[in-house]
């Protein structure tokens, strides 16, 4: 994401902010479009490779990827279990004939069947938490990132508008 946000940092945006201050005026163009190849170039070897090595590191991706994994499960479940309690009006094929001992077991059995799904909810609740915070503290990294970013690009500027003035 970030490489294709670089890499889409057009020429025409180096443009309205420098040709302004580039003397002479003839050949600012040029000098224009060789300030932007070798920004690109800079921050393809050394901005992402290290963004590369950090987001590995940090198993970013993975941690994406398992809540991805964790809320399609939970909506999986959910559906589930609205198809397990859809009421039928048919207990155990004949609600007519059963007897008092077999309703009070079946509404036992049920109770059972409402904690262990209760206990279920809890249990994935706390890791969707868990995943959450997990990726708060990445994305903390990723502004941290972000401005290093902002401070290379605002150096490299500084840095050729010296070479430039010379």
């Amino acid at each position: 994401m970030i490489a294709h946000n670089v890499q889409n940092l057009g020429l025409r945006q180096f443009r309205d902010i420098l040709v302004p201050v580039i003397e002479p005026a003839e050949g600012a163009e040029k000098r224009v479009a060789q300030f932007h190849s070798r920004f690109l170039g800079r921050i393809s070897k050394e901005v992402l490779v290290q963004l590369e090595k950090l987001f590995t590191d940090l198993n970013v991706v993975d941690g994406l990827n398992k809540l991805d994994a964790y809320e399609l499960n939970g909506s999986t479940c959910r559906a589930d279990r609205r198809a397990q309690w859809r009421h039928t009006g048919n207990v155990k094929n004949d609600t007519l004939t059963l007897k008092h001992q077999a309703l009070l077991s079946y509404m036992a059995d049920l109770e059972r069947r409402i904690a262990s799904l209760q206990a279920e909810d809890s249990s994935t609740k706390k890791q969707l938490c868990d995943e959450c915070e997990q990726l708060k503290s990445e994305f903390a990294v990723c502004s941290k990132i972000t401005k290093i970013g902002k401070q290379f690009v605002k150096s490299f500027q500084a840095k050729e508008s010296i070479n430039g003035s010379i």
